[in-house]
């Protein structure tokens, strides 16, 4: 701005010399000017016409530079505090949206090993680490570690406490050893009767003696998996469920699928399935897609396979 401001400066001294050049230019020849008849004649001499027109010339050309490098600044100054005021806008647009992305991220999961001096070897749910507005809880329980450190290991987990959550659409509950049996026993699994979003439950190396799965109205998707004492009990109870996967179950008899009226998709995967398994099942038309995979599964002394 400050070199425009020269550059208008400079022009202005420009025309002050060529009117300074056409005073020079008329010399000691003056010519008079008559500017009109009256009491008082106003004689003016050429050079002084000249001067005075090359003074106004300048201060107007001077001023219009100026007035124009004052709208220049003031537009970029616009523009500028446009892209400012864009920019904020963007990033608190994308604070919002993290912000947002947070608020909506209702996952939880929390890994628990049981010490020694605790004696009911139960684990319960607790709002405290799965907050009761949640949608996602993943419980993980770590029993092969637990051997190394000296403490006992849970036997139970309660699920009492699932009433207390109603917006959960997501349940997972392991036993993280990989290397022994399940022998965890889940209790009191009808208190997730009464949830309505409830729509997806895994369960791995566990085991339970109740039927409270059916009582899960909502209830979608079940994954049964790792659970080798299993056999497949009250699953024909399981009228709501669309999608059922078993993973090394110890499941041989199949009949419970004439149960299942809204079953779409079955996968057995390493269980104990051999031509027999399929003795008494009906047909059950709602079976739109049905998988084995590595369908020969030993366990024991026994051998199942299709042949």
């Amino acid at each position: 701005m400050e070199k425009k401001i020269m550059a208008a400066a400079m022009a202005a001294v420009v025309m002050f010399a060529l009117g300074s050049c056409a005073e020079s230019s008329v010399g000691e020849n003056e010519a008079l000017v008559d500017v009109g008849a009256s009491d008082s004649v106003g004689v003016v001499t050429a050079n002084d016409v000249v001067q005075s027109m090359a003074e106004s010339m300048a201060q107007s050309m001077f001023e219009s530079m100026v007035e124009g490098i004052e709208e220049s600044v003031t537009e970029g100054t616009t523009v500028s505090t446009a892209a400012v005021t864009t920019a904020s806008t963007s990033e608190a647009a994308t604070e919002e949206t993290t912000e947002a992305e947070t608020e909506t991220s209702k996952t939880f999961s929390d890994i628990f090993v049981r010490k020694s001096e605790d004696e009911s070897h139960t684990l319960t749910i607790d709002s405290e680490i799965f907050p009761y507005d949640c949608e996602e809880i993943v419980i993980k329980v770590e029993t092969e570690i637990a051997r190394y450190i000296e403490v006992d290991t849970y036997k139970y987990i309660d699920l009492g406490n699932l009433k207390n959550y109603p917006n959960l659409k997501r349940l997972t509950v392991t036993d993280t050893n990989a290397q022994g049996r399940p022998f965890i026993k889940l209790i009191n699994g009808d208190s997730a009767a009464g949830l309505e979003n409830l729509e997806e439950i895994t369960l791995q190396r566990v085991v339970w003696e109740e039927d409270w799965l059916s009582g899960i109205g909502s209830l979608k998707k079940l994954s049964i998996e790792y659970c080798y004492d299993y056999s497949g009990e009250f699953l024909e109870n399981l009228k709501q469920v669309e999608t059922l996967y078993l993973y090394r179950c110890a499941v041989s008899d199949l009949s419970f699928i004439n149960g299942m009226s809204s079953l779409r998709e079955l996968t057995l995967d390493q269980i104990k399935l051999n031509n027999a398994s399929f003795d008494g099942v009906e047909d059950n038309y709602s079976v739109k897609r049905l998988r084995f995979l590595e369908n020969s599964y030993y366990i024991g002394d026994d051998k199942y396979s299709l042949t």
